[in-house]
């Protein structure tokens, strides 16, 4: 059983680094244009052409929400929504759909989240249009505005996207406050270069999306039929050339929001519509077929559990699993609890967009060296502790970002701020990680419990007599009895791996292999006691 889960977690999180989600495909999910009937849009009103969108009738659709409520995890954009579009812009990669449709309703959020999502729509090869429901406010106008098409239901709104700093956390409530002059200043210019970017590419009124992040200009409607609005800078220099002002959409000191309407107005939306049936008539598709993505239920237990002190738990629960197993050898159950835990841990890592192909790769390369040095091919530890080495390495690295290793060494340019913070968190995980691991170890041989196969990484003094025990007179019953069976030969009830399990006198003992496999029903020698088991190795009476 515990492999067939360690399968299916294998499985997934395959599926989620390939982009792969659970899609829904139920009634509700595809809609067709019924209610299209009564609305006051005419087909292709939203010009799709225009922006370089050819739809055919029947276009398939992908509807993806980016809601405060429904796909971020603290309430506003964050980098788990980013991460729940990037996987599904991926899918529509995959699936060969002809639209995403972004549906936005946030209050805004994490510039960061947002940016990896403006990166993930520029490198789709589907075409994204946002659809606003509520509210597109902050980040969420940014997102609007880096998609070829924006559409208004309405009574939503979009606008008011100047960043704020964050400087303080007090009880868990995030306190915002402003910037100092000369860092307003930086912040300001670089928010203005990310909407002309994206104003650039997708065709929107420059001079509208820079009054949206930035209150220090003024943004003028002018006679000027190649550029209807300017900003106040702009405008000083076309007035040279006899352009007139017709009116001021907004003065300094303020930040622009605008209504459906008025984003109709200005030509920053396409349109307004009450529904997606509605989007897809004014997008050319009137039969198109509707399929809106939902949350999965992996995503759902990956936030619940994506605070880093679940994976370090679930690094000490593998350890827990291994140390049942070397204290009682032979069934394993212990191991695979162990490659249950890490398989959660992975999972979740992946999850977090940290771990990767490399993080796993480097695991089952040394799970594998580990496996052989213990249960096929004895190397005297130079397998084994190569093995260990490199899944330290894999865990330690899988607490670190994407993108974090080649940036330290300096391979794609130093790590910014932000990165910086999150390879610091997670050097700050992965360190507790560790000691747990060392602690571990630790306790094993303050125990005298030692690892199966670790006898033959040092040479061994065969004693073929009795072995008196080294603790005090009133040492444990059960150790001075096997004491007493060391130097008899007995047989072996289950495959020694090298642990498992060997009957005398009608008595069932855990031991330990020190020469490597042993079949069942095999004769050995008790050479010692060590810790609750019993070191073996096959009889010369074996025939």
């Amino acid at each position: 059983m515990a492999r067939v889960l360690l399968l299916v977690l294998a499985l997934n999180a395959a599926r989620l680094m390939a982009g792969e989600v659970d899609v829904d495909v139920s009634p509700n999910a595809r809609k067709s244009t019924a209610m299209t009937s009564n609305s006051v849009l005419s087909k292709g009103s939203f010009n799709p052409w225009k922006h370089g969108i050819t739809l055919p009738p029947n276009a398939k659709i992908m509807v993806i929400p980016v809601s405060d409520d429904e796909t971020s995890k603290d309430g506003m954009m964050d980098e788990w929504q980013a991460l729940f579009v990037r996987r599904r812009l991926k899918l529509a990669e995959r699936e060969k759909f002809d639209l995403v449709v972004l549906e936005i309703d946030t209050y805004g959020g994490q510039i960061s989240a947002c940016e990896s999502m403006l990166r993930a729509i520029e490198s789709c090869n589907v075409p994204v249009i946002a659809l606003v429901r509520g509210k597109a406010a902050s980040a969420g106008a940014l997102l609007a505005i880096g998609c070829k098409v924006i559409v208004m239901q309405p009574n939503s709104e979009i606008g008011s996207a100047k960043v704020v700093g964050v400087h303080r956390t007090v009880f868990g409530e995030t306190f915002g406050g402003d910037y100092s002059t000369a860092m307003r200043q930086k912040h300001d210019a670089f928010m203005r270069a990310m909407v002309r970017t994206q104003c650039d590419r997708n065709g929107h009124p420059q001079a509208i999306a820079q009054a949206m992040v930035d209150s220090s200009i003024e943004v003028i409607e002018t006679s000027d039929s190649k550029q209807r609005f300017m900003t106040d800078e702009e405008f000083e220099l076309a007035s040279k050339r006899g352009i007139s002002m017709i009116k001021k959409w907004k003065l300094k000191n303020q930040i622009l929001a605008m209504t459906s309407q008025e984003a109709v107005s200005s030509g920053l939306a396409s349109g307004v519509a009450a529904n997606m049936d509605e989007v897809a008539l004014g997008m050319n598709a009137p039969t198109a077929q509707i399929v809106r993505m939902e949350i999965s239920s992996s995503e759902v237990a990956a936030r619940f559990l994506s605070s880093p002190l679940w994976r370090v738990l679930a690094v000490v629960l593998a350890l827990i699993a291994l140390f049942i197993e070397m204290k009682s050898p032979g069934h394993g159950i212990g191991y695979a609890g162990f490659a249950l835990c890490m398989g959660v841990f992975f999972w979740l890592q992946i999850f977090a967009n940290n771990a990767g192909i490399a993080e796993l790769v480097l695991f089952g390369a040394g799970s594998i060296l580990v496996a052989v040095e213990l249960f096929i091919l004895p190397t005297f530890g130079s397998l084994g502790f190569a093995g260990m080495a490199m899944v330290l390495a894999s865990i330690i690295l899988a607490f670190l970002p994407e993108g974090a290793v080649p940036g330290l060494l300096g391979w794609s340019g130093k790590p910014d701020g932000l990165l910086m913070k999150q390879i610091v968190e997670g050097m700050q995980w992965a360190t507790m990680a560790l000691l747990a691991i060392i602690g571990f170890f630790t306790f094993v041989w303050w125990r005298g419990i030692k690892l199966p196969g670790i006898s033959r990484m040092a040479l061994n003094t065969v004693n073929s007599g009795s072995v008196r025990s080294a603790e005090t007179p009133h040492a444990d019953r059960a150790e001075a009895r096997a004491n007493d069976l060391v130097g008899r030969d007995c047989v072996t009830e289950t495959v020694l791996r090298p642990a498992g399990k060997i009957r005398l006198d009608g008595k069932t003992y855990d031991a330990v292999s020190e020469g490597g496999f042993i079949e069942a029903g095999s004769l050995v020698r008790v050479l010692r006691s060590q810790g609750s088991a019993l070191v073996v190795r096959k009889s010369e009476l074996q025939a």
